[in-house]
């Protein structure tokens, strides 16, 4: 989530951990990325179901909004007739994961301890160009 720019910076992938797309879209845009910003803010977990109709309608957003070039990008040959989404918060955003069925207690806690080791070497990753920034200047 970048507040300043009122951008959401996506990196879509998928269950076997292949990159899909990697976009930015912005905050007043309609969608599934626009409805989590209040959850962020909040520091809130956000939750939803999907249908298959719900992942269809999502995959020709991304297409509408030239996120993936075409379908076929997204995991449509077997794509879920179900799919439940958890978007857990960290300081620069949240990470999703989606499943077949809703993630318990535990598997909630460790997506939320790797949103949290995420977070921290994101800051590191910032601290140190913030560093070569200040280096060049001087």
């Amino acid at each position: 989530m970048d507040e300043a720019e009122q951008q959401i910076h996506t990196f879509l992938s998928g269950a076997d951990g292949q990159a899909i797309a990697a976009f930015n879209s912005y905050y007043h845009e309609p969608g599934l990325m626009a409805t989590t910003i209040p959850y962020w803010r909040n520091k809130e977990m956000y939750k939803t179901y999907w249908e298959e109709a719900d992942f269809i309608e999502q995959t020709n957003t991304l297409v509408r909004q030239a996120a993936i070039s075409s379908p076929e990008i997204y995991p449509t040959e077997n794509r879920p007739t179900q799919l439940y989404l958890h978007f857990i918060p960290f300081l620069q955003g949240m990470l999703y994961v989606g499943g077949k069925k809703p993630l318990n207690e535990e598997e909630i806690q460790l997506v939320q301890n790797l949103a949290d080791a995420y977070s921290t070497a994101y800051t590191r990753y910032e601290d140190f160009n913030n560093l070569e920034s200040a280096k060049v200047q001087i």
